[in-house]
């Protein structure tokens, strides 16, 4: 990665633009010697590995949700891509285990499906799709198994719980 170098602490506004994208290092200091720090990359294509040509790999399954966040009782519109035909699953997943599932026979390209949000979602930030798509080998044409793998965050709507925090940015 290549991050600018943040060696001193300079005075900054309490927020950041969202437009202001690039790749950034968090620390949180407690007390005078205690320091943690996290790398991450902020910005219009952060989830993007394809380096910027949007191409499906042959290795992901792309998923992509209908809102930006969701009520308790809404349903789920997900958008389903995959690189290959063949069988797999669809699942909600938390931290305490998987919540939903259905087993999915997927055509090449891309697929509508939905489930119900009504696992306790408002009380949780824990919940994450997965998908997974295996196509079958085949011995007459040489065709190896080959699978393919998604995941995306379920945002959930909470009304907007207040984090006291005293921001500022390195540079």
């Amino acid at each position: 990665m290549n991050a600018p170098s943040l060696s001193r602490l300079m005075a900054a506004p309490k927020s950041a633009s969202r437009s202001s994208g690039g790749h950034y290092r968090l620390e949180v200091q407690a007390g005078e010697k205690i320091v943690s720090s996290v790398r991450f990359q902020a910005g219009y294509d952060w989830q993007d590995n394809t380096n910027g040509t949007g191409a499906l790999r042959p290795d992901q399954v792309r998923l992509k949700l209908d809102k930006a966040a969701y009520q308790p009782g809404d349903t789920v519109h997900l958008q389903v891509e995959s690189p290959a035909a063949g069988k797999g699953y669809l699942m909600v997943e938390s931290s305490s285990g998987t919540l939903w599932w259905a087993a999915t026979d997927r055509t090449k390209g891309r697929h509508n499906g939905g489930c119900p949000c009504c696992w306790r979602a408002g009380q949780r930030h824990d919940l994450y799709f997965s998908a997974i798509v295996v196509r079958d080998g085949d011995k007459v044409s040489g065709a190896t198994p080959k699978r393919a793998v998604g995941l995306l965050h379920l945002p959930m709507a909470t009304g907007g719980a207040p984090l006291k925090s005293d921001a500022g940015c390195a540079r």
